[in-house]
């Protein structure tokens, strides 16, 4: 697989917009598709990316992002590292087709169709005075602490298991491990310094990432009792998610 290096060998670009229309109909019909395997997911991210950065589209960065931890994931598995991998490919999976769904309706104009705490990420990229980091911030607050209880209950985690918890634990310890290859994706977007909230420093989004996976766990283990109200403890989960959402977007910014 290609690595994040060659995601960002291109030359530096200016301040990243919003191009409009940067998938062409094909891209769309791609991205409408859902996934079925883990090497589709890394396939189609990482071409995103491409696709976004060749445009100086700011949703790009994410995909950048993210393409550097599915790479670092599936390293792991080919090293096997984990104790069931086939379970970590599920979650995969999985997850990595929440981004999907959310990314096309977004782009298909259909922002009513996806969690609240996504509708909130893309609504800030019309805010005035956005900067791109809002938008990496909220849409890992998005992917992680709602998509990744949908993601749990989906694939029917044994919460009991100790080895599907060791492996949970495991890729969270490899997402802090790739936080490098993550700000090299965010130093290089663009010629100006990328920002981030104030008080949200590089070293605290590692932790804060971490804390919020622990919480999806434990979120997405409540959820999987409530058999009869389970829709209704996950719109709870979002609408927590939302919340945050809110104030992630609205903190000032400083250089770095």
């Amino acid at each position: 697989m290609l690595s994040i290096l060659f995601l960002i060998s291109s030359l530096g670009l200016s301040t990243p917009t919003l191009a409009s229309p940067c998938l062409s109909s094909s891209d769309l019909a791609r991205l409408s598709t859902p996934l079925q395997t883990s090497e589709e997911a890394l396939d189609l991210i990482h071409d995103l990316g491409l696709q976004f950065r060749s445009c100086n589209d700011i949703h790009g960065l994410f995909a950048e992002v993210y393409t550097s931890t599915l790479i670092a994931i599936d390293l792991k598995i080919k090293q096997h590292y984990f104790e069931d991998p086939d379970f970590v490919k599920k979650i995969l999976v999985a997850h990595s087709d929440l981004y999907r769904k959310a990314l096309y309706s977004e782009q298909s104009k259909q922002l009513s169709r996806m969690p609240e705490s996504w509708q909130t990420a893309f609504k800030a990229l019309h805010q005035k005075d956005f900067q791109p980091g809002t938008l990496l911030i909220l849409s890992m607050n998005a992917h992680i602490a709602y998509d990744m209880v949908e993601t749990l209950i989906k694939v029917k985690t044994p919460f009991q298991s100790d080895s599907a918890k060791n492996d949970y634990i495991k890729v969270t310890k490899i997402l802090k491990s790739s936080m490098d290859d993550l700000w090299i994706a965010f130093r290089t977007y663009d010629h100006n310094n990328l920002t981030l909230p104030k008080g949200i420093e590089e070293k605290l989004v590692v932790e804060w990432a971490a804390w919020m996976r622990n919480k999806a766990w434990r979120d997405a283990k409540k959820c999987s009792l409530e058999t009869t109200n389970l829709a209704l403890c996950l719109k709870k989960v979002d609408q927590e998610a939302n919340r945050r959402s809110h104030y992630y977007k609205n903190l000032d910014f400083i250089m770095h």
